[in-house]
């Protein structure tokens, strides 16, 4: 998807997609925090993100 060039908690974001949310991982902080997740593969990465939202 696409950056909208707007703030990450933008309403007028959400507004002009028709309320649907864009993709989160396109904003800079988004792929900040995730790069701080811990494991040594993308998939224990993954593992630990699945297994901390399913908590």
């Amino acid at each position: 998807m696409k950056n909208t060039g707007r703030s990450f908690n933008s309403v007028m974001a959400v507004e002009l997609s028709a309320g649907s949310p864009g993709n989160p991982t396109v904003n800079a902080g988004a792929m900040e925090t995730t790069a701080l997740v811990p494991g040594d593969t993308p998939d224990a990465q993954w593992e630990f993100i699945r297994a901390g939202l399913s908590r």
